[in-house]
């Protein structure tokens, strides 16, 4: 689904949602992937802050914003 025909659908509100949400999201992202050599956290960080957009989309596409939150009380990386 294009960014386009979700913003018709649920209008431009998510991606301000997003954004507040991001510093936290790439402050858990750093955290969990600190261990990491430079390269590989660039690129880990790249594809977490991705995968938390996508889950962040479908949740609106749902009509279930409320479930993704600032004071969600952790972050999952799949294989860790």
């Amino acid at each position: 689904m294009s960014t386009e025909i979700i913003c018709t659908q649920h209008g431009a509100n998510w991606q301000a949602q997003f954004v507040a949400m991001l510093p936290e999201i790439e402050q858990r992202l750093k955290s969990k992937f600190r261990n990491l050599d430079p390269a590989s956290k660039e690129e880990a960080l790249g594809e977490g802050i991705a995968h938390a957009l996508l889950a962040f989309v479908r949740l609106h596409e749902q009509n279930r914003p409320e479930v993704a939150s600032r004071e969600a009380s952790h972050v999952t990386v799949p294989g860790k």
